[in-house]
């Protein structure tokens, strides 16, 4: 068995988060030798020696073989990943928005170089996605993806609905608990949640495209009205990812639903992550883990690093993709006829959504 010896940037929540389960685990085949982060005088819970403040003595060491990449800095990440597969050396990352906006990139990479890229760490927290998507389902056509991506938001909107905080009280509650960042605008403007509905559709459908190419409405406009009235029903409002075949295209779209009692995403509430699938030949499946968190990505990441010992890759659909995926950015013009209070969708309403996106076409 490869013994794998860990060059880890970033040491953050997730950072963090990787180093105590591995510590925790003590597994003697694998060894974090070196830290880099970017401020030295920052104390930090492990011992100095640990840490590194150049990327290059990392890369540039002989005994690292594994680079684990949990920065919050795309641009870096994105350069500390080329850097490293052009070396031999698989990466670990958890950087949602550089794996999105980079994706086709990255695949080109992992084929020029032979080094596998994996980034479970980066889409839904503790849950398994990628890996099901990529082993239980790589044969079976899917039809429809959807889901609760983001913890940090679903964290908010729970704390409105069970506890009857308003918006700012839950924002600065969830802030307080490690759950949304100091600037909160990744999660409540719906793009990180974009940035993982973006990876999967390359697992999905087979289709690699910018995030800019999925619609997008986030949080930070309900109203008090929009809650009132799905709790006046017996509903909750939920930021929703999703993803479905019509015909020989793919519609996706990110944005706030009014979901139903008997919806399977009604009772995902707190910091969890919720993913549906549609399976052809297997129905229905949800899985759900907590979302956000130091353990539970970090718990994404280890299990990619045990991944890469087993000398698992990503198979990826693009190659045999059919599907052309549809922009639903005319979704703001049609949003009075597409819900409650004229801009909140329920679920029934994704036939209007794929109709008002008949328009415009991204491949």
């Amino acid at each position: 068995m490869q013994k794998l010896t860990i060059g880890l940037f970033g040491f953050g929540f997730v950072g963090q988060g990787v180093y105590q389960i591995l510590n925790a685990l003590e597994d003697p085949a694998i060894s974090i030798k070196k830290i880099g982060v970017k401020v030295p005088e920052k104390r930090r819970p492990a011992p100095s020696e640990l840490f590194s403040f150049s990327p290059e003595v990392i890369l540039e060491d002989p005994d690292i073989n594994l680079i684990v990449e949990a920065t919050d800095d795309p641009t870096a990440a994105l350069e500390i990943t080329h850097q490293a597969l052009k070396k031999g050396i698989p990466v670990v990352s958890a950087n949602k928005k550089m794996i999105a906006e980079n994706l086709q990139q990255i695949i080109e990479w992992q084929k020029e170089y032979d080094v596998p890229v994996l980034y479970e760490g980066a889409v839904c927290g503790s849950i398994p996605i990628l890996r099901t998507l990529e082993t239980h389902f790589l044969q079976e056509p899917i039809h429809s993806i959807r889901g609760i991506f983001n913890g940090s938001t679903n964290y908010i909107l729970t704390q409105i609905f069970e506890e009857g905080l308003d918006f700012d009280t839950a924002l600065k509650e969830a802030q307080e608990k490690g759950f949304a960042e100091t600037d909160p605008t990744l999660d409540i403007g719906g793009f990180d949640p974009r940035y993982k509905l973006t990876i999967l559709l390359a697992h999905v459908f087979g289709i690699v495209t910018a995030p800019q190419a999925i619609s997008l409405r986030g949080i930070e406009n309900l109203k008090k009205e929009d809650f009132a009235i799905a709790s006046e029903e017996g509903k909750k409002i939920k930021l929703v990812a999703w993803a479905a075949i019509t015909g020989d295209r793919v519609v996706a779209q990110v944005g706030p639903q009014i979901i139903a009692s008997e919806d399977p995403l009604f009772n995902v509430d707190q910091e969890y992550n919720s993913v549906v699938l549609e399976g052809a030949y297997s129905g229905l499946q949800q899985l759900t883990g907590k979302g956000a968190g130091s353990f539970p990505t970090g718990a994404a990441v280890v299990a990619d690093i045990f991944s890469i010992r087993e000398g698992f890759r990503y198979q990826y659909r693009s190659g045999s993709a059919t599907h052309e995926l549809l922009s639903t950015n005319l979704l703001n013009s049609r949003k009075e006829s597409l819900g409650q209070n004229g801009n909140i969708p329920e679920l029934d309403d994704i036939e209007a959504l794929i109709e008002a996106s008949q328009e415009t076409t991204f491949k």
